[in-house]
């Protein structure tokens, strides 16, 4: 199967689980977008995310932050082979405020031989998002300023510190400050780390 702006086109079957169980969705990706592999959660929530506004499931139809994810992972994949930095092969984001709220998380994995036997992974999972963003106990634990709020509710929209800085109307240093002194009180050197950790505190207030 071959991601094709946002559809599932079908070549071979895709393997699912037959066991119903509570962890994360999971969908496996060559490095040349071809999905080889989806559990049965990743194919539910998957479903939930791209109904239409009618209700119906869209059929064959993969959530759009699946496709970006995978087409970003892609290019760095390609940009930097090796993956000596294994964290710079990560991205985290969340679903569109419209949307259910999933938490995606996207690895990928090089391959020696190159790009084509490369491994992308995106992991899916609902998150008990709190109406007006993160969580009051979430921004108590780690003392985030307000800003510092706004710019991690940003982040998980999949801005860059550019976009973020317009879209608060602060310059785009002001922006990278906020998200050094976010790392530091998140105990971690990575963007996605400290994401990671935000919400894994927002679920256990949840």
């Amino acid at each position: 199967m071959r991601v094709v702006a946002g559809s599932v086109a079908s070549s071979d079957p895709v393997t699912q689980t037959d066991a119903v169980g509570r962890g994360p969705g999971l969908l496996v990706f060559t490095g040349s977008l071809q999905l080889v592999f989806i559990n049965r959660e990743a194919w539910e929530l998957g479903s939930r995310l791209t109904q239409c506004s009618n209700g119906l499931v869209a059929q064959g139809v993969l959530p759009a932050e699946v496709t970006e994810l995978s087409e970003r992972i892609c290019r760095l994949l390609r940009e930097r082979g090796e993956g000596k930095d294994s964290d710079q092969l990560q991205l985290l984001r969340a679903s569109r405020p419209s949307s259910e709220s999933v938490l995606f998380r996207a690895v990928g994995i090089p391959h020696a031989d190159g790009l084509q036997r490369s491994l992308i992974l995106i992991f899916m999972e609902a998150i008990g998002r709190q109406e007006g963003g993160i969580s009051k106990q979430v921004k108590w634990k780690f003392e985030l300023s307000d800003r510092q709020a706004a710019v991690v509710e940003h982040l998980l929209e999949g801005l860059t510190n550019k976009e973020i800085a317009n879209r608060l109307g602060i310059a785009e240093q002001t922006v990278k400050e906020h998200m050094k002194r976010i790392m530091e009180k998140a105990r971690t050197t990575t963007r996605t780390g400290a994401l990671m950790q935000l919400f894994e505190t927002s679920r256990g207030a949840g």
